[in-house]
């Protein structure tokens, strides 16, 4: 995501995984999951458009998948014409918290201190990351299955 690609991922709530991030959460505002992005002209992977994912029109779910990187998110978002995947990942063997992560490679390919950052949909992925992500938001239950993230990238 070297083009300057950015977006906003809200979810949480158990397995349905719904969110509003805090900041815009207002009295009786019911949690929702959504991803929203903006590609820069010439990105690659969002091909310099512009997209919104919202529950319940579209599937929007987190998951834990490697029990030896307890720290590593990946998310799916999918409706009928698209799915997108994204991994967000703090240092090997580090769970992620609130805050800004510099520096972010490639997940599967991260080496030492460094965050994980990999981003695809509609078949194109990243093969080089440059970058950096937030997380504004993130909880997990007792069993470590994510409930809550709030990140942009």
């Amino acid at each position: 995501m070297a083009s300057g690609a950015t977006a906003l991922l809200v979810l949480a709530g158990a397995v349905g995984l719904a969110a509003t991030p805090a900041a815009a959460a207002g009295v009786g505002t019911e949690p929702v999951s959504s991803y929203t992005f903006n590609s820069a002209p010439g990105d690659y992977i969002g091909q310099g458009g512009t997209g919104s994912y919202k529950a319940p029109r579209a599937n929007v779910v987190a998951e834990n998948p490697a029990a030896f990187d307890p720290g590593l998110i990946r998310v799916w978002v999918s409706d009928e014409d698209v799915t997108w995947t994204i991994e967000f990942a703090g240092a090997r063997g580090e769970l992620l918290k609130p805050g800004v992560y510099r520096n972010a490679e490639r997940t599967a390919f991260r080496t030492g201190r460094s965050p994980g950052l990999s981003v695809g949909g509609d078949g194109r992925g990243c093969n080089e990351v440059h970058g950096q992500f937030t997380v504004n938001q993130v909880a997990h239950d007792a069993e470590g299955t994510v409930t809550l993230l709030d990140a942009t990238f």
